[in-house]
Order: structure tokens, then sequence, then C-alpha cells
């Protein structure tokens, strides 16, 4: 009887034993499930928190651009076509033009559109061409788009205005000379 009682006290004590870790698990458990649900709320408010802020990021990208956009059509436009200028061209007296919208106008007047200053002299400006194509660019799709289109219908209208070569590489009589 005594070694029933040896090993029924043995068997209590390993119950006890398991009783308190489960009771040291439970506590465990219950401290992640708070630990869980803290780290859960925090992540929503940082959700929020970020979706804030991509909303403000998005609100100042498009106030820049607006502005960038402003700029460039209130300085990079062309005073004859009233578009950002396309092969951006200088004459002699410091303004400049698209080459098709000015190569048009020369073929009427040999003064510039804004002064009245006689043309002896134009300049192809890669640099501003480039300055306002990458800007365009930068400024998203739909702008640059349009650039892009502005582009071809000039192109369109100058190679239907490309005077006919004679043979032997003389110009036909009545195609006024360009500068």
């Amino acid at each position: 009887m005594r070694f029933l009682n040896a090993k029924f006290d043995k068997f209590n004590e390993i119950i006890n034993q398991a009783s308190k870790k489960v009771k040291k698990l439970k506590k465990t458990v219950l401290k992640h499930k708070l630990a869980n649900n803290e780290l859960t709320r925090k992540n929503l408010d940082y959700e929020n928190t970020l979706k804030i802020q991509k909303d403000q990021i998005s609100k100042i990208e498009e106030t820049i651009k607006e502005k960038v956009y402003n700029v460039l059509e209130s300085d990079f436009q062309c005073s004859i076509c009233n578009e950002l200028m396309v092969k951006a061209c200088t004459i002699n007296c410091s303004h400049t033009f698209c080459e098709i919208c000015l190569n048009t106008w020369l073929r009427e007047s040999n003064e510039c559109p804004l002064c009245r200053t006689s043309v002896q002299t134009k300049t192809l400006c890669l640099s501003m061409d480039n300055f306002i194509t990458n800007i365009c660019d930068l400024l998203g799709n739909e702008i640059k788009e349009h650039r892009e289109k502005i582009q071809q219908e000039k192109l369109a209208v100058n190679v239907l205005r490309v005077p006919q070569m004679a043979r032997r590489g003389r110009r036909r009589i009545g195609i006024r000379r360009n500068i």
C-alpha cells in the first residue's frame, strides 16, 4: 500500500506540475494574444497613416505637375500656334517659335511675328526642344501624348508644304525660298 501511495503522490505531483505548466502556458498565450492584438491595431494605424501620407504626396505631386505645366505653357509656348514649341527655332531678335510655324510665317512675311524686326537668321534650339519633351514626359501620359500628337500634326503639315525639286536640283518656279 505504501508503494501505491508513493506512486499516487508522485502521480499527483506530476499532475500539479502539469497544471502549473498549463496555467503558465495559458498566461503566455494570453500575453501573446494581447501583444498580437496590439500589433494588429498598430499595423492598422500605420496603414491608415501611410494611406493618408500617400494621398498627401499624390496631391503635392499633382500640384507640382500643374505648376510646372503652367510654366511650360507660359514660357515655352509658340506665339504663332499657341502650343508648346516643337523644334524650337530662335531668330536674330531672340524670339523663339516652332520651326514649322516660323517657316510658314516667313513664307508670307520676312518680319518677326512679335516685334516686326527683319528676320536675318534662325537657329534651331535642340536643348530647348529636348527640355520641353523631357518635362512633358515627366508630367504624364496625357501631356506627353498631346505633345506627340501636335508634333505629328505639324510634321504632316510640313510634309505637305515641302517645295518640289525640279530636275537637276533647282526649285520649281513660283516656290518662294525659305531662310
